[in-house]
């Protein structure tokens, strides 16, 4: 099971040329891309929960954990949400 702290490094890896900058404080970190889409990955009940919004519509919130989301499908969902069409 990812923590937030690996799951913002496999994000900030894979999308860096996408990211703008990145907020933390002591309950979530938020990655803020240049297309104006946000991610934000926080933890509650032993669970790694990320939110992607996007300009372009409303949140997605995906849980991580034993049966749950898997975490490059989220990378690649994420991609394709944050990153412009070339």
């Amino acid at each position: 099971m990812p923590t937030v702290e690996s799951l913002h490094q496999r994000l900030s890896e894979a999308l860096a040329e996408y990211l703008a900058e990145t907020r933390e404080d002591s309950s979530e970190t938020v990655l803020v891309f240049h297309g104006g889409g946000e991610i934000r990955l926080w933890s509650e009940d032993d669970t790694v929960r990320a939110e992607i919004d996007t300009s372009q519509g409303g949140p997605e919130i995906w849980d991580f954990g034993p049966g749950r989301d898997e975490v490059e499908d989220f990378v690649e969902t994420a991609l394709w949400v944050v990153a412009p069409e070339e």
